[in-house]
């Protein structure tokens, strides 16, 4: 049976599973090297196919990758934004009857 590598960069980290028969024979999380996209995140997900390979003992006849779409994050501060006010609890009217549902009779 042909072994699969389904191989997705990640801004953060690349994971790869190793899949055959539709039976995962094993998976791997690494950092994503560089930009996702880039050259060098795209050799990372490769050593880490490789890895796989060795550790298996298995021959990956196919690879299939999630789209490659890059995500530039970046933090900013909003002059005069109020900070953390309390302890204060936003949800929906849909969770509020499962909570109330799910807490303790008073």
């Amino acid at each position: 049976m042909t072994v699969i590598a389904g191989v997705d960069v990640g801004n953060a980290t690349t994971e790869v599973v190793l899949v055959s028969g539709g039976k995962i024979l094993g998976a791997g999380r690494v950092p994503t090297r560089g930009r996702k996209g880039s050259p060098g995140s795209l050799r990372g997900a490769a050593a880490l196919v490789r890895r796989l390979e060795r550790q298996l003992g298995s021959t990956v006849g196919e690879a299939r990758i999630a789209p490659l779409r890059a995500v530039d994050t970046a933090v900013v501060t909003v002059p005069g934004a109020a900070g953390p006010a309390g302890r204060g609890r936003a949800h929906s009217g849909r969770d509020r009857g499962l909570r109330r549902a799910a807490s303790p009779a008073r």
